[in-house]
């Protein structure tokens, strides 16, 4: 009995491309105030998918197995996290986000170009690390603007990277 045509073969899989949606909504204004800076943040972030992924891309196959696949990353949407407070006269409103990240996976067969499977990953700062640094030595004195930084979101970016791996591996 020839025992190879029971046996499933492998599948390679390849990196297609890698995105990041644009940001459009109004958290983006008070985040980063111009527009240099917020682009700067998201080539940082499509730079930290490539340091990440290191795949052999798709364009580099010449001619693809019936089971080779391909895996397109997009990043949906992000967010550095704010902690700050709008002040009404005697009134204040704090306005609070935590860092956040949208990661999508879509894992799709060379050949067709047709979907295998699709995932969605969010990643957020959990509340008790966003309290202790809204409440560190370091924003004190600058209580009433706080600012997160890259290094939180591209750790929130690898958090969901491991997902997305893990769930394609799961899949393959």
């Amino acid at each position: 009995m020839n025992w190879k045509f029971w046996k499933k073969e492998k599948p390679r899989v390849f990196l297609g491309t890698l995105r990041i949606i644009p940001r459009d909504d109004f958290k983006r204004h008070l985040e980063v105030w111009d527009v240099e800076t917020r682009n700067r943040v998201a080539l940082r972030i499509y730079d930290y998918l490539e340091e990440f992924f290191e795949l052999p891309l798709v364009s580099e196959i010449e001619k693809p197995v019936r089971s080779d696949l391909g895996l397109d990353i997009t990043v949906l949407s992000w967010q550095l996290g704010q902690a700050k407070e709008l002040r009404l006269g005697v009134w204040s409103i704090p306005l609070v986000w935590r860092p956040k990240i949208v990661v999508q996976a879509r894992l799709f067969f060379l050949r067709t170009g047709k979907n295998k499977s699709s995932y969605i990953v969010t990643e957020k700062m959990t509340w008790g690390v966003f309290i202790d640094r809204v409440y560190s030595w370091r924003n004190f004195f600058n209580r009433f603007s706080i600012r997160f930084e890259e290094n939180d979101i591209k750790y929130l970016l690898y958090q969901a990277s491991i997902k997305v791996l893990k769930k394609t591996a799961q899949t393959v």
